[in-house]
């Protein structure tokens, strides 16, 4: 039982891997994401992981790439469809756009402050707000709960 919970669901369709650096990913990830930081697939040797080469071109799987907001993702898929994957995708507006639509119940830790919505640049809110601690790292979670389930239900 416990050795389930330490990976996502089995036969998983997709495989979620979150291309920021380890620190970010620790801080706040998609419940179920894997941390594949985009340096790592400057490695010349052996750039990916035995789940990545799993779902490379397999049928009926697909990778999902996701970051803040698509920067670095785009630039990772870029990198990883030159080297023929063709099975791969991109989380559209990546956490900015999931700290939106559903602020609780699909990440595990705190959103980035870049993701939460916030006044125009230079705003007198953002000038104003104290300087605040590093949030903990977040909790190493790979399955929904009910609870989270009720959450992101409409």
């Amino acid at each position: 039982e416990t050795s389930s919970k330490a990976e996502p669901y089995p036969d998983c369709p997709f495989l979620l891997l979150d291309v920021r650096d380890r620190d970010a990913y620790e801080r706040c990830h998609i419940i179920g994401a894997y941390s594949y930081p985009i340096a790592t697939l400057s490695r010349t040797m052996n750039p990916y992981t035995n789940n990545i080469l799993e779902y490379k071109n397999a049928h009926g799987k697909i990778i999902i790439l996701y970051d803040d907001d698509e920067r670095i993702a785009s630039q990772a898929a870029t990198t990883m469809c030159e080297r023929g994957f063709e099975n791969l995708f991109m989380l559209s507006g990546g956490l900015r756009v999931i700290a939106q639509k559903f602020p609780e119940g699909l990440v595990t830790g705190s959103f980035p402050a870049s993701c939460l919505l916030a006044g125009p640049p230079g705003s007198a809110r953002k000038r104003a707000s104290p300087r605040q601690p590093p949030p903990p790292p977040s909790e190493n979670k790979w399955r929904f709960t009910a609870e989270d389930l009720q959450k992101i239900q409409h």
